[in-house]
This record gives C-alpha cells, sequence and structure tokens, in this order.
C-alpha cells in the first residue's frame, strides 16, 4: 500500500504539472500525445538536414519540436529553418549526451575570444568585484602568453578538467547576475541548452518562466546544478526556445528571406539574435539552407 500510495501521489503531480503547462500552451485538456503542431517536423527531415545524427535522435528533437512549437510561434518553414540553423551550430548538430558550454581550448584554438575583452556592466556583489569599471579591460590578455597557466588545459600545469573550470570561473565572472571569480559561478552558468543559456541572470528569468507556468520553483535544478537540469532534453529544448522568442528571433527570421538581395545581411541578424558577434556565421547559413531545402517541400 505504501508503494502503490507514493505512486499515485506521483502520479498526480506528474498530471498537475502536464495540466499546467498545457494549459499555458492554450490545449486546454489535452495530453501531451494529443498535441499537433501547426507546422510539424518529422525527423525524418531533421536527418536530411543533419545526415551524420543518429535517426533517433533526430526524432526525439523532432517531438520535443512539435509539442512546444506553436507556443512559441517557430511555425513556418522559414521560422523553423533559421531556428535549426542556429540551434543546429549550437549543439554540434544535435550529436552529444549533453549540451554544456565545452571549457577546454586547444593551444591553437579559439582563445582570441577571451582577448581585449571589457566589462559591459556593473556587478550584482560589489563586494567580490571590487575591481570591475564597466568600460576598463576586463582580462588584461593581448596573447596566448598572457594566460595563466592554470587557464590553460594544454599547459600541463594542472589537469585539463581542473584547467578549463578554472577559466570559466574567471572569464564568467562579475557580469549576468554571475560573482567573483571565488564563487565559480562563471563556470556552474557557461551555457547549457539548445542556444547555451549564459549567466546567472538568464537561468534564474528561465526558472521564474518555469515556475509561472505551474513547474516547480528551481524545476529539475535548473537555477541549483544546471548540469544535471540540462541533462534533460526537454529542458535543453525548451530554453532554446523560450530564449528565442524572449530575443525576437521569428521577427529577423521573416526579414531574412533567401531570395531577397539583403539576405546575407539579414541572415547575419538572426545570428546575432544567438551570437552577438555573429561568430561561425557560415556555418549557422549552411545548416540553415540545408534545413529549408528540406522543410519548403
Amino acid at each position: 500500500n505504501i508503494v502503490l500510495n507514493v505512486n499515485v501521489l506521483d502520479k498526480a503531480e506528474k498530471d498537475k504539472k502536464i495540466e499546467a503547462v498545457w494549459g499555458y500552451l492554450g490545449d486546454g485538456d489535452k495530453t501531451q500525445e494529443d498535441h499537433q503542431a501547426t507546422f510539424p517536423v518529422t525527423g525524418t527531415q531533421l536527418h536530411e538536414t543533419f545526415p551524420d545524427t543518429p535517426q533517433d535522435r533526430c526524432d526525439e528533437v523532432a517531438a520535443l519540436l512539435n509539442k512546444y512549437s506553436d507556443k512559441f510561434e517557430i511555425n513556418t518553414p522559414l521560422r523553423m529553418a533559421h531556428f535549426l540553423g542556429q540551434v543546429g551550430h549550437e549543439t554540434g548538430e544535435f550529436k552529444g549526451n549533453s549540451f554544456k558550454e565545452g571549457t577546454c581550448y586547444s593551444e591553437t584554438g579559439k582563445w582570441s575570444i577571451w582577448f581585449n575583452q571589457t566589462w559591459k556592466e556593473a556587478p550584482y556583489d560589489r563586494a567580490s568585484c571590487s575591481d570591475v569599471n564597466v568600460g576598463h579591460e576586463k582580462n588584461n590578455w593581448n596573447t596566448l602568453s598572457d594566460v595563466p597557466k592554470k587557464y590553460r588545459c594544454g599547459a600541463g600545469e594542472i589537469s585539463a578538467k581542473e584547467a578549463g573550470k578554472n577559466l570559466f570561473c574567471y572569464v564568467y565572472r562579475c557580469e549576468g547576475g554571475n560573482g567573483g571569480e571565488a564563487s565559480c559561478d562563471g563556470y556552474t552558468y557557461r551555457g547549457h541548452g539548445f542556444l547555451h543559456l549564459t549567466w546567472k541572470k538568464q537561468y534564474k528569468e528561465f526558472d521564474d518562466w518555469l515556475y509561472a507556468q505551474g513547474m516547480g520553483r528551481d524545476y529539475k535544478k535548473v537555477v541549483s546544478d544546471p548540469d544535471e537540469a540540462f541533462d534533460d532534453m526537454e529542458i535543453s529544448c525548451l530554453s532554446g526556445m523560450w530564449y528565442w522568442k524572449l530575443n525576437d528571433g521569428n521577427k529577423a527570421s521573416d526579414e531574412a528571406i533567401p531570395s531577397n538581395e539583403n539576405f546575407d545581411e539579414k541572415f547575419k541578424l538572426v545570428s546575432k539574435v544567438v551570437n552577438t558577434k555573429a561568430e561561425n556565421n557560415e556555418n549557422r547559413k549552411r545548416i540553415f539552407t540545408n534545413a529549408y531545402n528540406v522543410l519548403k517541400k
């Protein structure tokens, strides 16, 4: 009887959460299985777009996209192709078991992203971030030789795992709601999910949104343990769609039409929704083009 009661309670709680989410989605008493997206995608279409990604992963992603695409208005071939172009790049085409920002760079890798940076905003915690001055240089690094070995995975001073963690504790410190280097918020709140939520304040905003939909506060440990929370594919997908709509990804997509003369310029603006510098823009465009050719058939 004890086991039965626990199971009933667990099921009741699960059903309550499902009902709350579907109420938010505007489908009343529909179950998850009943929902039909306005513009559904199939696992087969995703596999055509990402031929190196296993079919079962494509099926899994397609099911999640179809579950939430209407609410986030990713409901046309153009919008979906743009979304896939961005998330496809950010997730490595959905391969792998989790979608988290890597922390180790080779000695000849992309270190330049950390050079010549300046502080963009005042810290929430001035006590642990007393050296922050908006507009001033952040890391004091101009070349790889300026980077202390404790932050370099390939330097051999400490293990690659430790060095990578040290690096992100440092480079993401004191901005976006993160505390100072000692708090290691920079590592905890590095990029996670389909569009790599970054900064503690973004995780809190996403968690607040989940709570407003009837999910528990700190649902699946979105704030307290992002590494665990974002192992859940649904959370990774949902966070990406939430961020996309919040930052007008659909609006930017509607203006980036391949047949228009200004497509390249407009596509770059779509990429900037996700990455302010539109880094790796050509790869994002390549994936978009593949997706659009498949979805518009």
